[in-house]
């Protein structure tokens, strides 16, 4: 199946050859006409959590457990 849009485009390009590519689809987006309707929904969405909840369930270790750790290993 075809992109509805570029079908069209090629309809106008041969229609007119003497035109720019440019020319072509500014004379094709004035006789372009959607076909269907919007999109069927999904019936479960998953709900996004906001960055702010995300951030606060984030577990901070502390700056002196890094550098604790880090001194063992040396």
């Amino acid at each position: 199946m075809a992109n509805p849009w570029l079908v069209h485009l090629k309809s106008v390009r041969k229609a007119n050859p003497n035109l720019s590519m440019k020319q072509c689809m500014k004379a094709a987006k004035k006789t372009y006409t959607k076909i269907g309707g919007p999109k069927a929904s999904k019936k479960s969405r998953k709900v996004r959590k906001s960055r702010k909840v995300i951030k606060s369930r984030k577990v901070r270790k502390s700056k002196k457990s890094r550098k604790s750790r880090k001194s063992r290993k040396h």
